[in-house]
């Protein structure tokens, strides 16, 4: 939760800087004093999302990489790698301020991919199917090509 603390991202999420200036400091201490003080509750009611979310992408980009439907061959190293390679992109999923308790992290993702990759597979299906039908997107993604 600490990267939360850092101001940029706090302002722009609660809409802070909507408020008239005379009242954003006050507002932005009071929002960051709360996360502060709340960030074990905060973290422990959206760590299953988190999971669940770095799960379902981790399935769509093995899909997309190696067409792999049937989650076979994937091991705990290949999620860590995985998921190290994600957080050099964007921290989602990565413990702050370093991966001190990646290993954690990696067995409740692994669980998650290997427990529920048919049920994955088949809403990242579903969603590219949704993509493929969208012939005004295609048209326009055509243009850029």
């Amino acid at each position: 939760m600490k990267p939360l603390l850092n101001t940029a991202f706090p302002k722009i999420a609660s809409r802070i800087l909507m408020l008239k200036p005379e009242l954003r400091a006050k507002a932005l201490n009071e929002l960051l004093q709360e996360i502060g003080s709340n960030e074990d509750r905060i973290y422990s009611e959206i760590e299953d999302s988190i999971i669940k979310y770095l799960a379902i992408n981790f399935v769509r980009e093995r899909y997309w990489l190696v067409g792999d439907t049937t989650g076979e061959n994937i091991s705990k190293y290949l999620v860590a790698h995985w998921l190290l390679a994600k957080a050099t992109f964007g921290r989602v999923g990565l413990p702050y301020p370093a991966p001190v308790h990646l290993l954690n992290n990696v067995n409740e993702l692994y669980s998650e991919i290997v427990n529920n990759y048919s049920k994955y597979m088949r809403s990242v299906i579903f969603r590219l199917n949704m993509i493929n039908r969208d012939t005004k997107y295609l048209e326009f993604i055509s243009k850029l090509a």
